[in-house]
């Protein structure tokens, strides 16, 4: 008894295709792109006389097709801001038309269309005339996006990724991590040499020993949004969006902090840029990074002696027979303090060496007791060391051998026989103190029967983690000194310094020399010699010049009384 009614409905879209580099719509104080949808509907009517109209209700759905629907929609519309919408409207045999506008929000794919569902029902299920049940009640449309990418619309990109890790100082072998310094960078360039590159991103995923912990944005004002999904270890960065147009360069940081709870021997970060189109070289596309990485514990050794200098009593004589500690020789305690600062260690040894012979057999320290405070997990090994002579129970017969120090400015592990013990540390927290006491005795025999006038006798303390490789301590080892004197020892002036003193002497005399011919001194010693030599040299010649004129007077005078007088004739 009632009529039919067979609805058909149209949409149109202004413009057809959306260009997302387009942004004419203010929403909400934001430019966005966006679209105005047509939609028509008309009926026809079964029997002819049933002229209408037929009073319907229709549901718009965005992102939606007909058998599903995206999670959340990339177009919502502008009356509401959701995806969905709901109207009544009358309907004739004629066109009747709504329009409602669409605003396309952020959203990682612009390669596939948006599709606008739609479905009708009565708005009275007892009106008169009803929707034919065989006849269609939804519908589906779509208004693709513009890509600018040439007529084929296919957009063929060609992303170039380059990644530098940004150091800080001098480059070396691995990366040293602390509470202070657990940052590590890198400078992101992608570039896009072809095509638009829509929904452009760069794709981070690294290793468990590292957290996400910011980004350096780009210096042009170029977007960069990244998040990180921390069960993942994957951090999605979107770069330039909406695309990455031709020959464009974005240039970014990101930075990681190390994980202090998880601890490895290398820190990994794969990077790959990626986009919607199609990608001519996706080679050039991925770069993967290791970098070996130490980890600077922070532990502090440090120590305190009761005594820092000894001297020796010439005086005293070197007992052959000791019945006590105090027979052996002054006390000398001291103790080594383990620190943490901001990094827990599980693990930690301490390994200390104490001189206790020369290299001729005199004994020189004596262990007479090992403690650690309370309040640690530490432990020593030191039975062995332990007064192993067993004076503080029977008296012991001594004898000791001279020996000549003087050539030895220290007595250590190199120079003496060495004994050591081990102390293991567990579980050491943050900001916590750990103690060692060592008790020794000098045994003053050996100095008192050995030839010096000062030298050193030192003990040598190291401490390292279960994992050295891995886990470092800046400053590991760390001596004690004590520094022993015998007053009125005559001392050896040693072979090179009476060499030294010829040398400087006979160099010193070279000097002098080389100054007194600078000075003329040589040269006005020379011309008064000359001088001299010609001033005497004159005179012998005027007494010779002298002589020989008397000479030849004289021979003249005779040569006159020799010759015969001539006759006189008259």
């Amino acid at each position: 008894s009632r009529g039919l009614a067979t609805v058909e409905a149209k949409v149109t879209f202004t413009p057809d295709k959306i260009s997302i580099l387009s942004k004419p719509c203010n929403i909400n104080g934001r430019q966005v792109s966006c679209f105005q949808s047509r939609i028509c509907f008309s009926a026809t009517f079964r029997p002819k006389a049933t002229v209408g109209p037929i009073a319907i209700t229709y549901n718009l759905t965005l992102d939606a097709d007909m058998d599903s629907s995206r999670v959340s929609s990339r177009g919502l519309f502008s009356q509401n801001n959701e995806r969905f919408l709901q109207r009544d409207i009358q309907i004739y045999t004629r066109d009747v038309c709504d329009h409602h506008q669409v605003y396309v929000q952020e959203a990682p794919d612009f390669m596939n269309s948006i599709g606008l569902r739609i479905d009708i029902g009565l708005q009275n299920a007892d009106a008169n005339p009803v929707l034919d049940v065989f006849a269609l009640n939804s519908w589906e449309f779509a208004v693709p996006f513009s890509k600018d990418c040439g007529s084929d619309e296919v957009c063929v990109g060609d992303l170039v990724l380059n990644v530098q890790q940004g150091i800080v100082g001098p480059r070396s072998s691995s990366t040293m991590v602390s509470f202070k310094n657990r940052r590590l960078s890198f400078d992101v360039l992608v570039t896009n040499r072809k095509e638009n590159a829509y929904n452009t991103r760069v794709i981070a995923t690294f290793s468990k020993n590292l957290f996400y912990a910011s980004i350096t944005p780009p210096s042009d004002g170029t977007e960069v949004k990244c998040t990180s999904i921390r069960e993942t270890q994957v951090l999605s960065c979107q770069v330039a969006y909406p695309a990455l147009r031709k020959d464009q360069q974005v240039n970014f940081g990101i930075s990681f902090d190390f994980n202090l709870k998880e601890l490895r021997n290398e820190a990994l970060v794969n990077f790959e840029a990626k986009s919607d189109s199609r990608e001519e070289k996706p080679a050039d596309n991925k770069v993967d990074i290791s970098i070996p990485v130490q980890y600077d514990s922070e532990i502090i050794l440090t120590r305190e002696s009761n005594i820092h200098f000894y001297v020796v009593d010439q005086k005293s004589k070197a007992k052959t027979t000791v019945n006590n500690y105090n027979d052996i020789g002054p006390v000398f305690n001291f103790t080594l303090k383990v620190s943490t600062v901001n990094f827990p260690v599980s693990l930690a040894f301490l390994t200390v060496s104490l001189p206790v012979t020369t290299k001729g057999g005199n004994p020189l320290l004596y262990v007479t007791g090992v403690s650690t405070e309370p309040g640690g997990d530490v432990s020593c090994e030191a039975n062995s060391l332990l007064d192993p002579l067993h004076i503080s129970r029977k008296p012991f017969p001594s004898s000791f051998s001279l020996e000549n120090f003087r050539g030895t400015k220290e007595l250590d592990c190199k120079t003496a026989a060495c004994n050591s013990m081990k102390c293991v540390f567990k579980d050491m927290g943050i900001k916590s103190d750990y103690f060692v006491n060592i008790t020794t005795r000098i045994w003053n025999g050996t100095f008192a029967s050995s030839t010096f006038q000062s030298i050193k006798l030192t003990v040598s303390a190291e401490i390292e983690t279960s994992q050295p490789e891995l886990l470092v301590i800046t400053n590991k080892r760390l001596p004690v000194e004590i520094t022993i004197t015998k007053p009125g020892e005559m001392g050896e002036v040693p072979i090179g310094v009476i060499v030294g003193s010829v040398l400087g002497g006979l160099l010193l005399l070279a000097a002098t020399v080389l100054l007194l011919w600078k000075l003329g001194f040589f040269k006005s010693k020379y011309e008064q010699l000359r001088k001299n030599a010609e001033a005497e040299g004159g005179k012998r010649g005027t007494a010779a010049d002298r002589g020989m004129t008397m000479r030849k007077h004289a021979k003249d005078t005779q040569q006159q009384q020799t010759e015969p007088k001539p006759e006189t004739i008259y």
